[in-house]
């Protein structure tokens, strides 16, 4: 963002968050030169779209994934047919969920969630939200004003980006993820290797499951109670300490109660990481890829389903990253096994990180000089 301020003539950072998708923690950027703007609602942003002109450029963050066609309609139609130039950025890269083959069909979809409607983990509100954004979405052909990206910045899979919104005209760059670009600017303190840390995505805490009206298959004090539980007996197992690092929405200090007696870092997940003898999860995270970068030796732990689609993930990770599912429990821990880097580091980082392509240029910076 300084990049991006100090180099341009004015810039504006549009949150769209209070009509797209309301939250509790939506972000308020502080930085010189840069003009935060709250978009109050889809008639505000419209004008805004087109009170713009061919010499400026947006920078969508959001509505041009693959997926969003429908929940993203209005905000897409509005961005591609303003008169500026339009590029989408999305650098978060992971694998494909593992699944069910019967569940990916529409009427796969519609029956998981009239089970999960009926089942009280989905609410009435978000089904009549995503009906009205379908029927919203068949109503309503893409308009004759609307163009194709101008660009498209991405991690390794330029996939992540809807082909609905390319043309043969759209420069499509295959450059890294965010954290391998922290890694570029900054590089983690390397260190003797030691100790073992939990990497997590806060639980049924995620603060989407409370903005998605999602109520997940466990509830928090069982969830926390058995991860807690896995941990101490592997911190036993090792004789090595634990440490927990927060994944980065956990406001300081919110995560302490959950895994006492563990101490709980937060902000600080690369060089945790890159130092720990050991790295372990029980939720799917990005920051499971920083553990193929650093050649961090890595396990899943075994844990309950938390919702629709976790296990798959996880199962992605794992069979990405070749690594192994521990259940310490249990027992019957293979710990030469446990100790050696991820078996498939090197393919993870290409297919998942940084295309060998990209030329390992800080993400913005490559970004600045197309736009530029």
């Amino acid at each position: 963002m300084d990049l991006l301020a100090a180099a341009t003539h004015s810039l504006e950072v549009w949150d769209i968050h209070p009509f797209q998708q309301p939250r509790e923690d939506s972000p308020l950027l502080d930085i010189d030169g840069v003009d935060y703007v709250f978009m109050t609602g889809q008639a505000t942003f419209n004008r805004a779209c087109r009170s713009l002109t061919s010499r400026d450029v947006i920078l969508a963050m959001n509505g041009m994934l693959e997926g969003q066609a429908i929940s993203h309609h209005v905000l897409r139609e509005s961005l591609l047919g303003s008169p500026a130039q339009v590029g989408a950025v999305s650098a978060g890269t992971r694998p494909a969920e593992i699944s069910d083959p019967k569940l990916t069909t529409v009427g796969g979809r519609a029956k998981r969630a009239a089970r999960e409607l009926i089942a009280g983990r989905i609410s009435a509100r978000y089904v009549a939200k995503r009906s009205r954004q379908i029927v919203t979405s068949a109503r309503f052909a893409p308009s004759a004003e609307r163009r194709a990206l101008q660009w498209s910045w991405t991690g390794p899979d330029p996939t992540v980006i809807d082909t609905q919104v390319l043309d043969a005209q759209t420069l499509q760059r295959r450059l890294h993820t965010w954290d391998f670009d922290s890694e570029l600017r900054a590089p983690a303190t390397t260190q003797e290797r030691r100790g073992l840390i939990l990497v997590e995505s806060m639980g049924p805490l995620h603060p989407d499951f409370a903005i998605l009206d999602l109520k997940t298959l466990v509830p928090s004090r069982d969830w926390f109670n058995l991860i807690v539980a896995q941990c101490q007996e592997l911190e036993r197992a090792l004789g090595q300490p634990l440490r927990v690092a927060a994944h980065p929405r956990a406001p300081e200090g919110s995560l302490d109660q959950w895994y006492a007696p563990f101490e709980v870092v937060y902000e600080n997940t690369r060089p945790l990481v890159r130092n720990a003898q050991l790295v372990v999860a029980a939720e799917p995270s990005t920051a499971l890829g920083l553990c193929a970068l650093y050649r961090t030796p890595t396990a899943a732990i075994k844990s309950p389903v938390l919702y629709p689609g976790h296990d798959g993930q996880m199962d992605a990770y794992r069979r990405e990253l070749g690594i192994p599912v521990i259940d310490p429990v249990a027992g019957n821990l293979d710990l030469h096994r446990l100790l050696l880097p991820p078996a498939n580091a090197d393919g993870f980082t290409n297919a998942y990180l940084a295309a060998p392509s990209s030329g390992h240029r800080p993400f913005w910076e490559t970004v600045l000089a197309d736009i530029m």
